[in-house]
């Protein structure tokens, strides 16, 4: 479920540590949203789940957040749902944003993106 604020998320929130990373994928889906695109999520035939897909022109556009991809488990997490769903896909742009790395992979098919850069970018 995602809300029109981080703060309603924040008020409601019955945890008791801080997540970060639902505050930063509410954003994104915010952001998304404002953009106009028809959003959903996406399940790969293996199991591996996407956090949001959208048609671009002919282009299926895979997006992943996650607070960081610092810890190698979370990497090959996220990168993997993204190279899986991609393989059912024709045309694929595939995207990670996280709070503040940023790179490409090295077979040049997944970008990943600081917070920063994904808000002024489309």
């Amino acid at each position: 479920m995602y809300v029109i604020d981080n703060g309603i998320l924040d008020a409601y929130s019955t945890q008791t540590t801080e997540n970060n990373g639902a505050f930063l994928e509410n954003l994104v889906f915010m952001t998304l949203r404002r953009r106009g695109h028809e959003l959903g999520y996406y399940e790969a035939k293996r199991g591996h789940e996407v956090d949001f897909v959208y048609q671009r022109d002919k282009t299926t556009v895979l997006i992943q957040v996650s607070w960081t991809l610092k810890n190698d488990a979370t990497r090959q997490r996220e990168l993997r749902a993204l190279v899986e769903a991609s393989k059912e896909f024709k045309q694929t742009k595939n995207i990670i944003v996280t709070l503040d790395e940023e790179w490409i992979s090295d077979n040049k098919q997944i970008q990943v993106l600081p917070l920063w850069r994904f808000l002024l970018e489309d």
